[in-house]
């Protein structure tokens, strides 16, 4: 039997390469060592992994991946270890300035990359696919054009990885954004918002951890603020001005970097939610919107009878927007949703019009 004893640090692994004594498989034992001594001489270096090496241990046998993986020579999914992602995406930035493109695009970029690479709970090269990237963008709840944005950023990503020998091939080759159709987000109706929140109110299910009544409020912030859900998680109760003469959210940090925003509040929304932070510390959030938040409304839209197709959580801020949009100018619709160009706000303001020409369009001639 040949068998191979590792210890690094205070991490000790007994691999069992084959169980014969054959010259052959004798052989294979003498080569499986070597490829090991390389793996950890590359981890020792803080070099990337050759080509020929990953590919070797993308094909071993679970057994073998287990153990190198208990020595942190390999991910958690079974991949080669070729140092963490965070260094691939602080040399991926290097090179993007050294194109001549500029500081704020890099810096776009990477952040693009790296938020949905911690999202995706990815360490190494060999763990990235298209699956779990495609997951976590959906975790990520973006707008259809930030989708798009990100996965223009983490394909160039993955081209630059392979491009530089740092894995095998394109492991995001597969990643493809969302075509202007299927973006296409509707709002809800009147009925379907009024649902949701008297279905909250009323019930006593737990969803992410999170009761009936907190579920109402972050729903009914959103749609009444046409806050993104960065900016709405990042809330805290001493952000909340309450006072009935001008109510509103101070200025608040959001949890994704976007601009500080300050909103207006509706006086009887004030009073309610004097009542609902009452009893709740200074520095508490009260408006928690969890990663999985685009699941929590689906589910919550379901039980309250609503369909769920083409929404996410996002559809609230649009539903928000569309809703402010027959009332306001085009001027005071782009303050309130912080639209930075007329042309974005007048997607919402001219939604009503649009809808009924679709209408116009199907009566028969």
């Amino acid at each position: 039997m040949w068998q191979l004893d590792l210890t690094i640090g205070l991490r000790r692994s007994r691999l069992v390469i084959c169980d014969a004594t054959s010259k052959q498989k004798a052989n294979a034992a003498k080569r499986f060592a070597g490829n090991v001594d390389r793996l950890i001489a590359c981890q020792l270096a803080g070099d990337p992994i050759p080509s020929d090496l990953a590919t070797w241990i993308d094909a071993l046998p679970v057994r073998h991946t287990k153990a190198l993986a208990k020595l942190g020579l390999v991910g958690r999914h079974g991949g080669s270890h070729t140092g963490h992602l965070a260094q691939h995406i602080d040399d991926f930035e290097k090179s993007i300035l050294s194109r001549g493109r500029t500081d704020d695009h890099a810096k776009r970029t990477r952040y693009r990359v790296d938020a949905t690479i911690k999202k995706a709970g990815v360490v190494f090269v060999s763990e990235l696919n298209t699956e779990i990237i495609s997951a976590a963008l959906d975790d990520l709840d973006l707008s259809p054009a930030s989708r798009n944005h990100y996965t223009t950023a983490l394909r160039s990503f993955g081209k630059w990885l392979s491009r530089t020998g740092r894995s095998s091939h394109n492991r995001l080759d597969g990643l493809s954004g969302v075509s202007r159709r299927t973006a296409e987000r509707r709002s809800l109706d009147e009925e379907e918002i009024s649902a949701l929140l008297r279905y909250c109110q009323a019930t006593d299910d737990m969803r992410y951890n999170l009761d009936g009544t907190h579920r109402y409020w972050i729903y009914r912030m959103a749609l009444e603020t046409a806050l993104r859900r960065g900016h709405l998680s990042a809330v805290r109760v001493r952000d909340l001005d309450l006072t009935l003469k001008a109510p509103l959210i101070r200025k608040v940090e959001s949890a994704n970097n976007k601009a500080a925003v300050s909103v207006p509040l509706l006086k009887e929304t004030a009073r309610e939610l004097k009542v609902y932070v009452s009893k709740m510390h200074p520095d508490a959030l009260p408006f928690p919107v969890s990663s999985a938040s685009a699941s929590m409304l689906r589910e919550d839209l379901e039980a309250a009878g609503v369909g769920t197709r083409d929404v996410t959580f996002h559809t609230l801020r649009h539903t928000a927007a569309t809703r402010a949009g027959r009332t306001m100018t085009l001027k005071e619709l782009q303050a309130f949703g912080g639209w930075s160009t007329a042309q974005m706000a007048m997607r919402y303001a001219h939604s009503e019009d649009e809808r009924v020409r679709k209408g116009l369009r199907k009566l028969p001639c």
